[in-house]
Order: C-alpha cells, then structure tokens, then sequence
C-alpha cells in the first residue's frame, strides 16, 4: 500500500458546521503533496449521464464520514442543524491518480456514498481497535461524477480499482460494494506518530486550519478516521484498516440538535483521552491518498 499527503481540502458542505473556537507509507512509498481541490460534497444520485467512451482504471482513494452516534445505545443516530436534518454517511472517492493531478480537465474520478441507516449498524471486525467500526457491504451504494464546479467525472468508464477488475456488464453498485470499504473511528492514539506528524505539517496554511484552526490547539479534539477495502488486496495487506485522517465530535442536545455557542460554532467535545466514543455527531477529515499510481 502506498499513502500520498493531500494538499488537504476541508468538506464542511454536506453538514455546514464549523469548528467552535472552543471555549509514511509502511511499504516505503515515497510521499508527496497532491492536490484535492475537487468538492466531494455533491449530489449523492446515481449518475449517468457522463461520456463513456474513454475507460480507465481508478489507483486512489480517499474515503471521509459523517454520523451521529448514540453511545448509550450503540447506534447511529440522526442529528439536526439551523440546515435541517443530517445525512449519515461514508464517502468513497475513486481515482485515477495520474490523470486527476496532471490534466487540466480531469475526468477519472467518481464519488461513492454509503448511507448509513438510524440504529445498530453491521461492524467491521477489522476495526477492533477502534470505538466503532462499520461494515458497509450491506448498503447499496450511490454515485456520481457531479461536482460544484465544471469538473464531471466518467464513472460509467471505470473499469476497475487497483487489483479488482471490474466484470463485463457488472453493475457500479455492485462493484463499489465488492470493494468491501470499511470506515470506522477511533482514538488519535492508533495514528503512528510519522502519520501524526506529517498531518500537523500538512494542516499548517490549509483550508482546515482556517475553518478549525490551529493545529496544535485542537489536539485535545483529534479522534482518528480509517478505513479498510477488503476486496483488493493492493490496499488490505499493510495496514488494515488503514489511517485516513483525524474525526471531530459534536456535541448535541437531548433531540439531537447541534449545539452551538452564542458566536454561532458548533460546540466540539475533547476526544484525546476517551476510550470509547461518546454520544455526538461525528465528521472526518481525511489527510491522505491511499493508491498504487504513484510511488518511486
């Protein structure tokens, strides 16, 4: 498995919260800066409507989450924002590496998302160092190439991801599920440190500090985002499940309403020292490229 940093993006779109001010690669990859700045806070519909002509093959993935979580419980919950009611869900987003950071007008991408039901989720057991880990298989998964910006990816023309071939006539839904994505959370603690500290550096001058701020001012906040693909074995061998980014906590009310203090930010709770994931709605932020399409 090889980890590429992202010149990382924060995706605040899909749930319009905002951080309160708060009152290497383990096969030897080589590691470098790539650049994300495609929204993957879209349309979740199965789209069609792309050009098919040109087939590829995706190498990357990024995957991020949003979820409320019930830990009395143990299940997902849905919460509420001034926006209305909050989508539960994982996103997946597919690429192929070369063509994404290197053409004007990249096409070969497609986001993937999981929505996640109210109540007990299936688990991964591969997440058993982590709080919550969700098994993802049963869920029929949407996509699209639709992005807020001119950008359409041809997910009609995949044609596989790294060692998984998509078979003629096999249905996008039911390739993205062989896949088998897993995405759970966890304490920061199961983040190596060489992860831990390329991601303080990457965080410095992005888009995630100007909406979370400082890093080292949000270390008591950081919990830990991974995910696992148990279909292809270019990504389940080195590290399974795989560190993806660090996981922030809201706090709620009792009717699951985000609570926000009188500046209007939604209130996070500090995660560094929990042992299990307390009751709140949980958004990721991922802070690396998983993939085969560059190395060396």
């Amino acid at each position: 498995m090889q980890i590429r940093k992202m010149a990382i993006l924060a995706l605040l779109g899909t749930t319009g919260l905002t951080a309160c001010d708060k009152g290497s690669d383990s096969s030897g990859g080589n590691e470098s800066d790539a650049d994300t700045d495609t929204d993957t806070d879209t349309d979740t519909d199965t789209d069609t409507d792309t050009d098919t002509d040109t087939s590829w093959t995706a190498d990357t993935i990024v995957v991020d989450g949003a979820f409320g979580w019930d830990a009395t419980k143990g299940a997902v919950a849905v919460a509420t924002s001034p926006n209305g009611v909050i989508t539960n869900y994982v996103n997946a987003m597919f690429l192929n590496y070369d063509d994404y950071t290197g053409s004007l007008a990249p096409s070969q991408f497609c986001f993937v998302t999981w929505e996640l039901p109210a109540g007990t989720p299936s688990t991964n057991a591969l997440f058993g160092d982590y709080w919550v880990g969700f098994d993802l298989s049963g869920i029929t998964p949407t996509y699209t190439g639709k992005t807020t910006g001119d950008l359409v990816g041809n997910c009609e023309g995949l044609e596989g991801f790294t060692d998984l071939d998509r078979s003629k006539g096999e249905s996008l839904e039911d390739f993205f599920t062989s896949v088998d994505v897993g995405f759970g959370i966890g304490n920061i603690a199961t983040v190596p440190g060489k992860y831990y500290d390329d991601w303080g550096n990457s965080w410095s001058g992005s888009s995630y500090e100007k909406n979370y701020g400082d890093w080292n001012d949000l270390e008591d906040y950081f919990g830990a985002s991974a995910f696992t693909t148990g279909g292809t074995a270019a990504l389940g061998t080195d590290s399974n499940p795989g560190p993806m980014g660090v996981a922030f906590a809201y706090l709620v009310d009792e009717s699951w309403n985000i609570v926000y203090d009188k500046d209007k930010f939604a209130i996070m709770l500090p995660l560094s020292a929990k042992g299990a994931a307390p009751t709140a709605f949980y958004q990721t932020a991922s802070m690396y490229w998983y993939g085969t399409g560059f190395g060396g």
